[in-house]
């Protein structure tokens, strides 16, 4: 029993991991899409990167919900890890796109 429950729990990280993945893509995207219309795509990504984390953070100091703190915490770490990415892309982009 505890062995299916094991198995279960980890098939469902897994799948939550490979939405994020795909969650993330998309966003990085969108983004790029959206920024190369706006003439300076780095602004723009940094303006909306900075007012997402911005966001986060007061929403997580202003929630009396100790569950919720946490939960906006990490949703902080997965908006640093994710900018970190997108600036990696960035810095490699070719031409007028992403790779």
């Amino acid at each position: 029993m505890e062995n299916e429950r094991a198995d279960h729990l980890e098939k469902l990280i897994t799948e939550l991991k490979g939405r994020c993945l795909m969650h993330e893509l998309l966003m990085a995207h969108i983004l790029a899409s959206v920024g190369s219309a706006s003439g300076n795509i780095g602004a723009y990504i940094d303006d909306v990167l900075a007012r997402v984390g911005s966001n986060l953070k007061e929403s997580g100091e202003r929630t009396p919900d100790e569950r919720a703190k946490v939960q906006f915490a990490y949703a902080l770490k997965s908006l640093e890890n994710f900018s970190g990415s997108l600036a990696s892309s960035m810095r490699h982009m070719r031409g007028s796109g992403l790779n």
